[in-house]
């Protein structure tokens, strides 16, 4: 018998700090991600979008280092629509990028391969780059972002944003994030299995 993913079981672990029960719900999350590898845009949206309802965010982005780490590109955006329950009015984007001298603080902390929690994207110093740019032209008011590694190297981020006002992440929010992370690295990896080091190019979408 074939046993689904379930993300309200995943939900209620993480709740509960019921880590050997989200190892086990880890893997069945991973086999339905990659159920079809041979589609790597298809993994990338059921990746972001699983993590935007997980979370209950409008804006979750997989970001990777491009080889000279001196830019982050995106190899998948899952933007909500305002009805969260039409999928219809949600949409994907790729190829974005942000570079190093746009917000050299913000890099830094990245790299410190610390889970970044901003309850307050406006006021905390972490993002203070972001203040009179990309904040307010995405609404975004809070973000929980977690370094990404593939082969224990950091090779991105999973950057989760709250839509509005400020938001207190919670403690085992904290905690899914950096489970969900470990997701992301494995898929990440897994889809670029040919590659002996995954960069951008390997997994772009094009």
């Amino acid at each position: 018998m074939i046993v689904e993913f379930d993300e309200a079981a995943y939900l209620a672990a993480a709740q509960a700090s019921d880590y050997r029960k989200l190892v086990d719900l880890q893997q069945l999350l991973l086999a339905d991600l990659l159920a079809d590898a041979s589609d790597p845009a298809k993994i990338f949206a059921a990746l972001t979008e699983t993590a935007a309802r997980l979370f209950r965010v409008a804006r979750v982005g997989l970001w990777l280092f491009e080889e000279s780490r001196e830019r982050l590109l995106c190899l998948d955006l899952f933007l909500a629509g305002r009805d969260s329950r039409d999928s219809r009015d949600s949409r994907h984007t790729t190829g974005n990028t942000m570079h190093v001298s746009e917000a050299p603080n913000f890099f830094a902390t990245i790299r410190s391969d610390d889970l970044l929690l901003i309850n307050d994207a406006y006021t905390d110093p972490r993002t203070s780059e972001f203040v009179r740019g990309y904040l307010p032209a995405f609404g975004i008011g809070a973000m929980l972002d977690a370094p990404l590694h593939v082969r224990r190297r950091l090779y991105g981020v999973l950057c989760i944003e709250h839509l509005g006002g400020s938001r207190r992440w919670l403690p085992w929010e904290r905690s899914m994030a950096s489970s969900y992370a470990e997701i992301a690295g494995v898929v990440v990896q897994q889809v670029a299995s040919r590659s002996r080091r995954p960069t951008f190019r390997d997994l772009r979408l094009s």
